[in-house]
């Protein structure tokens, strides 16, 4: 064998060589894995609580065109939508009224206003407070959101932070102050002279009349009549409207009207007159129409037809309840009359004395009879317009004072503040009155405190 063919086996058998596989390696021995102990079963997880978030909307196509909502479709929804609101407000309106009129002393909705009107305010340190000069005589009222103060100075009106808002200055002696929500009345016993502003303290009338007061009224709606004397006559009565214009006359030769009412739009004009008849004297009582003669009424019209006569009972005071009803506060009984004189109630005060007395724009009047003229034993009555007994209570204490505004009766005793509503229920009590000796009742059910030189808010 040649060496050329030699050569060629072993490049062959090389080749062979390399397009044989290889085997595998054996692997390498693992160390031992330490035995574990078998695990407790474990409680079932809750599953993740996953928020689901609100899906993006999906992209509009580039060739879709949208097209604008119809005008007429967006107003009707608007229309819908708040024709819901307006009922949805007035079913609650209709619910807190009627839950109000058969619910008046479990809704205290008096006590809601209160804590969302004077939220803030009572903190303040000047709020509730009102100073003034007490020098002389001195006659206070509450007017709007302060009070009126009558003096011999003149006619104040101080707000509840106890700021001088404005005064009428006039010089006059025993000024009587009366006051509905929206006025003041001020006149002076002895004198013409009259003064009026409204609840912003605005003077409104600032006069002196030729002539001598005997008695003024003022409606809850801002009618006003006055007794005033006059040359040639023992009195003349006058109505004026709201705007203090006067609408009627009623021109008295043969009586002293020492009371007089005017009722609520100024139709009707009550008067009581003393009349002296051998040596002693008569009461009358006597209703007018102030449609029937304007500028012109006298004593011998026919306007003066409807008369009651009282006999010897003095007239301390008069009030309509309504514009139908009318309040005498006489002195042996409270009477309820009609426009046409007709005695509607009659309650005689029997064997007790009527040491005090309260009239309520709202229609019903409070008593205060005593037992005795000078004891603390009283009997408390609350009487509406038809002469209907609304409450009575027995009270055993001094009293101080005793006011009526809206639904609330204020009593002030030696050391305590007792409100009550017209049933005579009692409402609140408070033994922080210092040295009041009167109260002033507010229609929201607040009251001022008033002592010398000073008046005091109380909030229940």
């Amino acid at each position: 064998m040649s060496d050329e063919q030699k050569n060629q086996i072993s490049e062959q058998t090389a080749e062979e060589e390399k397009t044989l596989p290889e085997e595998p390696a054996e692997p390498a021995p693992q160390p031992e894995q330490p035995h574990e102990p078998e695990q407790a079963p474990q409680a079932p997880q809750k599953p993740e609580q996953t928020e689901t978030l609100p899906k993006e909307p999906k992209p509009v196509p580039d060739n879709l065109i949208q097209l604008p909502e119809d005008p007429l479709i967006r107003e009707r929804r608007e229309r819908r939508k708040k024709g819901l609101l307006v009922l949805a407000g007035a079913l609650l309106i209709a619910v807190i009224v009627l839950l109000f009129v058969l619910f008046p002393e479990t809704f205290d909705f008096d006590a809601i206003r209160r804590y969302f009107y004077y939220m803030g305010k009572r903190e303040r340190d000047s709020f509730g407070m009102i100073g003034f000069d007490a020098a002389g005589s001195n006659d206070f009222a509450p007017l709007g959101d302060g009070m009126a103060l009558g003096t011999e100075g003149g006619l104040y009106y101080y707000d509840l932070s106890g700021n001088q808002v404005s005064m009428v200055q006039s010089t006059v002696a025993s000024p009587r102050l009366i006051a509905n929500e929206k006025l003041a009345l001020c006149y002076a016993m002895g004198s013409g002279y009259i003064a009026i502003i409204n609840e912003n303290g605005e003077r409104q009338m600032d006069q002196t009349l030729n002539g001598i007061f005997l008695d003024a009224d003022l409606s809850s709606d801002g009618y006003i009549c006055y007794n005033l004397t006059e040359d040639g006559y023992k009195t003349v009565a006058t109505v004026l409207n709201v705007n203090h214009e006067p609408i009627y006359r009623y021109r008295s030769s043969t009586q002293y009207l020492n009371a007089c009412a005017v009722s609520e739009g100024g139709g009707y004009l009550a008067v009581a007159g003393l009349t002296e008849e051998d040596s002693s004297f008569n009461s009358t009582l006597t209703i007018l129409k102030t449609d029937e003669e304007i500028i012109a009424g006298t004593d011998q019209s026919q306007s003066a037809k409807r008369r009651l006569d009282l006999g010897n009972q003095v007239v301390y005071e008069m009030a309509f309840l309504s514009r139908n009803r009318l309040c005498v506060i006489a002195q042996d009984a409270l009477l309820i009359l009609d426009t046409d004189c007709s005695v509607i109630a009659e309650m005689p005060y029997d064997d007790t004395y009527l040491r005090g007395f309260g009239i309520s724009e709202d229609g019903y009047v409070v008593l205060l009879l005593g037992q005795s003229m000078t004891g603390d034993r009283y009997t408390i009555r609350s009487v509406d317009k038809n002469g209907d007994i609304l409450g009575e209570i027995e009270f055993n204490r001094s009293v101080r004072s005793m006011d009526v505004r809206g639904r609330y009766i204020g009593i002030l005793t030696d050391g305590e503040l007792l409100l009550y509503r017209e049933h005579l229920q009692e409402y609140r009590t408070s033994d922080r009155t210092g040295t009041a000796m009167r109260v002033l009742m507010r229609s929201d059910g607040t009251a001022l405190l008033v002592s010398n030189g000073a008046a005091q808010l109380y909030i229940p």
